[in-house]
């Protein structure tokens, strides 16, 4: 059992720190494709969905993308509703 979790472990910090380099190179899609696979192996944090948030703003931000700013918004409802205290907290 320990095994498993710590190949868990190492596994989610590989995947988040791939997802935070492809952030800082400014390639918000990549970032997307890497948060998105790390929900849906790992379940949804308030954090990963903040930040999933902020990379859908700017990707429509940067390509004037609609469904992206919808998105954005969708996961914002998403967060506040999971925990409205946190997200008011760590948003701004």
């Amino acid at each position: 059992m320990n095994n498993r979790l710590e190949a868990s472990s190492n596994s989610y910090f590989e995947l988040l720190s791939e997802a935070n380099q492809s952030r800082q190179i400014q390639d918000y899609q990549l970032a997307v494709n890497v948060y998105n696979h790390m929900i849906e192996q790992f379940g949804k944090s308030i954090e990963l969905i903040r930040i999933l948030a902020h990379c859908y703003f700017l990707i429509g931000l940067s390509e004037e993308n609609e469904s992206a700013y919808q998105s954005a918004i969708q996961l914002m409802r998403e967060a506040i509703e999971l925990d409205p205290v946190s997200v008011l907290n760590k948003w701004w």
